[in-house]
Formats: structure tokens, sequence, C-alpha cells
């Protein structure tokens, strides 16, 4: 807020005029009381040292650290005898059993003064007492035979000081409390209005245009207050406008199949909801830049080329095995590196032109032989065979099977159409007895030609839900799949097991068996295990497509097992219906 910014800024005279005038009082309190008292701790001190050298060296005592245990007691001095060598011979504060271990004390300054024959002091931070000491030394004698050192800790004259420095703080403390109250009192007198017009102000930023103006009055300020009023009410409307037809162009958006993004120098700045799947992106792709949504370089060299030449870039690419159409646009002029990226799935229409295109190559190819045999042999009739009584015969036959050929391939191939074109089935409750009976009486005739076992196991009152041509077409093909690749005199088994909801109906042939690589493709259009040996069968390539087709349309599923040298099973699940 503007008026604690100024609260702050009068504080802050205010604090610096207080330091300016506290400080140096403080330092100066420190360097003349201080000074003078310790310069009278010194007289003091130098006056009983020189007293007591005389003494010692006039009367020695018998026990000397007994004597200066007694001195430092009685006067409050901690007292050191020193010999000229620097030995400690006696302290106050140290037990006489203790005075080997003091170190010596020849290098001490005083100590250095007072073997010369002076008086000799300093003030230092004692290491035996750990307290800021006052000392004082004297020779005892002359020459000095002995050196008597008195020292007095300063606290006393730190605790003066310091009282000193405490009414100096208590006093800035009194004069900043008094600075903070006076610099908000007037802070609020001169910044009120601004304040309030500041808090409109950065409520209108924030979206709300309720904030509470004060009162306009006839100056300046109220002039300013009125404009800003109806300023606020225009944006208000104007920014729910544009709030609504932002919120129109984002559902929009994010109802497009079509992926949708804003770029600006690389970065995406606004992006649908089917940009960020058809990425395979988690979270939003908004701020984060293209290399960072997808390490696809054709996918920014499209947005580049769009930006740097302002036309349109294309560029296709592979996302997760999507196929992802990119389409780039620029947006802007030219500084302002801006483009729109638009990207369509294409995964789907690749995918049946991928099918169509192999639909019409096999469908050709399959049609083309028995068209050309039927074409050979007119052509073989038309040139004078047809006179020919055993030729002729013949080449009816040959005529025959292929027209047969081409009506089963013609049948599928309209089978395949019917059920890619949106086949419904009609499900009934279909008992599974009567359609294996059905088409097992219409298959066994060719199982006998070629003396193949068809066994049939099935359990009685056993039904499935189903279209019943459906039904009948699905098991007719397996069926017939596996007397053509069964050898002669083997067997095909036909049965069936209620599995819980559904019914499993099992076609098992004792046939050659299919390598495991061709399994997953088995159910494809066109695929063929052995293509030479399933033409000269008659087969299409489309049976076990319809199949499939079939099972899934009538909400079932289809597995195949096979072992190479000993048949296949194929596995037909259908929904149970109750009889």
């Amino acid at each position: 807020m503007s008026g604690l910014r100024i609260q702050r800024r009068l504080l802050a005279v205010f604090l610096v005029l207080l330091a300016c005038v506290l400080l140096p009082t403080a330092l100066l309190l420190d360097v003349w009381v201080g000074s003078d008292l310790r310069e009278v701790v010194r007289a003091d001190l130098t006056r009983d040292t020189v007293a007591l050298a005389s003494e010692l060296d006039r009367a020695p005592p018998a026990n000397l650290p007994d004597w200066a245990a007694h001195l430092g007691f009685a006067n409050g001095y901690r007292v050191t005898v020193i010999a000229p060598g620097g030995e400690v011979l006696a302290d106050s504060d140290v037990r006489s059993e203790e005075l080997g271990r003091v170190e010596n004390h020849r290098e001490r300054p005083e100590v250095i003064s007072a073997l010369a024959g002076q008086l000799g002091s300093n003030v230092r931070r004692s290491a035996t007492v750990g307290k800021q000491m006052m000392y004082v030394a004297a020779p005892v004698g002359s020459p000095p035979h002995a050196v008597l050192r008195l020292a007095l800790p300063l606290d006393q004259v730190a605790k003066t000081v310091g009282k000193a420095h405490a009414a100096v703080f208590v006093s800035g403390l009194f004069a900043f409390v008094l600075a903070y109250l006076l610099g908000s009192a007037l802070s609020r007198w001169w910044s009120r209005p601004v304040i309030a017009v500041t808090q409109a102000t950065r409520a209108m930023i924030q979206g709300d245009f309720t904030s509470p103006l004060p009162e306009p009055e006839d100056d300046e300020l109220g002039d300013l207050l009125i404009a800003l009023d109806t300023l606020r009410k225009q944006l208000a409307g104007q920014i729910e406008a544009l709030s609504q037809e932002g919120l129109k162009l984002r559902a929009v958006l994010d109802g497009m199949t079509e992926g949708v993004a804003l770029v600006q120098s690389h970065t995406i700045t606004a992006a649908n909801l089917a940009f960020t799947k058809l990425l395979g992106l988690e979270g939003t792709a908004e701020g984060r830049t293209l290399l960072e949504v997808a390490r696809l370089p054709s996918l920014a060299d499209a947005v580049e080329q769009a930006m740097r030449d302002r036309t349109e870039a294309s560029s296709e690419a592979q996302v997760g095995g999507r196929s992802i159409m990119i389409h780039a646009h620029p947006l802007g002029v030219v500084s302002a590196r801006q483009a729109v990226v638009v990207l369509i799935d294409m995964t789907e229409t690749r995918r049946l032109e991928r099918l169509r295109r192999d639909f019409v190559a096999n469908a050709s190819h399959e049609l083309r032989t028995p068209v050309a045999a039927i074409v050979g042999v007119a052509e073989t009739l038309a040139a004078g065979a047809a006179d020919d009584p055993v030729a002729r015969a013949s080449f009816v036959e040959i005529l025959l099977r292929h027209s047969e050929r081409l009506s089963r391939l013609t049948a599928d191939l309209l089978d395949i159409a019917r059920l890619e074109g949106g086949y419904r089935p009609r499900t009934e409750k279909v008992p599974l007895n009567a359609v294996v009976e059905a088409v097992a009486s219409s298959l066994r005739p060719r199982a006998e030609a070629r003396q193949i076992q068809l066994t049939i196991h099935l359990p009685e009152q056993l039904a499935v839900t189903a279209e019943r041509p459906a039904a009948e077409q699905i098991l007719t093909n397996l069926v017939d799949n596996a007397i053509k690749y069964t050898a002669e005199g083997r067997s095909v088994t036909v049965s069936a097991r209620p599995r819980g909801t559904f019914v499993e109906l099992v076609v098992e042939d004792t046939g050659q068996g299919i390598p495991a690589e061709h399994l997953p493709r088995l159910f494809e259009r066109f695929y063929r295990v052995d293509n030479a040996r399933s033409r000269e069968l008659g087969g299409t390539g489309l049976g076990l497509a319809i199949v499939k087709h079939l099972v899934l349309a009538n909400g079932g599923e289809i597995r195949v097992e096979s072992t190479v040298g000993q048949g296949s099973r194929f596995l037909v699940l259908l929904p149970r219906a109750s009889l």
C-alpha cells in the first residue's frame, strides 16, 4: 500500500536521524566514561601494588601462597608473585599444588617492565580466570628478586558503561516508538484517499469491479475518483463480454477432434484437449516448448517454416503408433513469431486406405485366375475345340470349376462388404444341436468322399443367442476348412460345452497344423498359410475373416490353437441362451 510505503519512508528518516545521534553518543560514552573509570582503577591498583611490593621486600612472609591468597580474599585483587625467571611463585586464584602447571609469565608485558625496575600495566583477557583484567606489576627489591602483580577484573567498569549505554538505548527506543506513531498518523492522514483508490485499482486488476470508492469531493482527487468509477464500469462490461466469447471459443476448441494450439516462438501459449491427447501428454501443454511436449522435429520444422516464410506448412509424423498430419499457419506480423498448429489424426484414414489398396490388390489377384481360365477356355472353344466332343467335355468341366470358384469368391466378397458396412445381426435363441446337425449333414458327403470321419459331441439342451444364418455360416466355414486341410483317413470333431454365460464351440481337425508365426494373421482377409495348397483346394482366403466378423458381431470371441503335425482347434465363444 502507498500509505505503508510513506510510513516506512518517514520511519526510515527518523531512524537514520536517531542512529546518527545515538551511535556517536554510545561511542563517546565508551571512550570518555570507560577511559576515565579505567584510569581510576589503574591509579588505585598502582598505589596498592607499590605498597605491597615494598612490604614484601621488607618482610617476606613464611608461606608466600597463603600470603597471596589472604590478600586476594581481603581486597578482592588477584595477587601474583613471579620469580625473575617467569615462574609463578604464588597466585591468589591458583592453589599452591597447581602452581607448577601455570605457564611462564616472563613474556607478559607488565612483567617485562617490572623486571626492568619499572612499574608495568596492561589490560587483557585472562586465560586463567576467563575475564577482562587490568594488570599492574611492580619490582620487589632493587635489583628485582621478584615481581608482585595485582590484577582487578574490569566487570564493574563494563557494568557502569553498560548502564550508560542502556540509558541511551532506552531513550532511542522511546524516540523510535514516537517516530513510529508520528509516521503512522501522518501517513494515514496524507494517504487515506490514495489507499482507497489503490485498493480499488488492484481489485480491478484481479477482476473485482465492486470494491468501494470514497465519496468524491470537490477537488482534483474527486475528479480522479469519478473518472476511475466510470472506467471500471466500462471495463467490467467489456471483460464480461470477452469472457463469454472466450468460453464459447474454448468450448468449440475442446469439442474438436483435431488438436489446435497457438505457438509463439516455439512456446505453446494455448492448446485444446485434443492437442494434448494426440501427442500423448500428461498434464497441460500450455507454457511448454514444442520439443518438451513431443520429440518431433517435423512439428518444430513446420512451425518454424510457417513463421519464417509466412506460408502454410504441412508434414506428417508418427506419434505412439498414430499417423498425425501437422498443419502450421502463420499468425500476426512477422515480428510476432506466432503460428496456429492443427493436428489431425490420420491413423484410421491411413488404415482404411491401406485396407482398400490391399483389398483391391488381393481381390484383383484372386479374380484374375478364374477369369483368365474362363476366357482362355472360351477362346479355345470358339477357335474350334467345341467340335471335339472329348475336348469339349474337358473344357466345360474347367469352365464349371472356375465358374464355381468365381461364384464363391464373389459371394465371399459380398459377405465381407456386408459385414464391414454396418452389419447388425438379428439375434434369437438358436438350439445348437439343430445347427450342428444341419451343417454336418451338408458337409458329411464331402468328408466321406475323402474317408474323413466327422464326429459330433454335443450336450443336450444347449443354445446360443445369435443370428441363426450367422451361426450356420460360422460352423460351415470352420468345418469345411477342417475337412479341406485334414488328410484322408483322419477325423474332424465338433464339440461344445457351457462356459459361464457363454457356450464354447470347438472345431478340431487332425491335419498338418499351422506354424505359430502365422496364427496372429490367420483371420486377415486373403491371408493364406500356403497359397498354392489353398488355391488348389478352392479356398478364397476370406472364409476365416468372415467367421471372425460374424463371431464379433454376435457378441462372441474366436481363437485358434495349433500344433504342427498334429492339427488345429478353432474355439468360438457365443452368448449362452437358456432353453
